[in-house]
């Protein structure tokens, strides 16, 4: 579904089922950089376009009386040079990646580096769940009190 009806459902979905866990990729912002170029001018308004969806999701979780014992985690895709990812530079392999919820310390920046496989680590530890031994992610130091 396209990122501007998606957050709406979302919203709705959220706000008449309200689900245990819920998961949401918005993909318009790499789009807009394999088209228009990452960092061009269009890039940048698919970024400001994105958190207004985001803003969208948030009221509804919101208003459904549950942001203070919801973990939620925000992640970007990485970049890129011109209109691909073709490097190690850290533009096209740096991401943000924040979460807030219950038990996590809030205005902190990690100390350690935050890897995007370390997301599933960070849900099992709050949702109480073991990690398998297998994986390679970690909860990184630091994201809970």
């Amino acid at each position: 579904m396209p990122d501007p009806q998606l957050a709406p459902a979302a919203a709705d979905y959220i706000g008449t089922q309200l689900p245990d866990v819920y998961f949401m990729q918005l993909d318009f912002i790499d789009g807009a950089g394999h088209k228009h170029g990452f960092g061009s001018q269009k890039y940048l308004e698919q970024i400001t376009a994105t958190d207004a969806h985001v803003g969208i999701v948030l009221d509804a979780i919101r208003c459904a009386g549950v942001l203070n014992e919801s973990l939620i985690i925000l992640l970007s895709d990485h970049g890129g040079e011109g209109r691909k990812h073709r490097s190690s530079h850290p533009d096209c392999t740096t991401i943000f990646w924040g979460c807030r919820g219950r038990g996590v310390r809030r205005g902190v920046e990690l100390e350690s580096e935050v890897n995007i496989m370390d997301t599933a680590a960070v849900v099992a530890h709050a949702l109480g769940l073991p990690m398998p031994a297998e994986w390679d992610a970690k909860v990184p130091n630091g994201v809970f009190t």
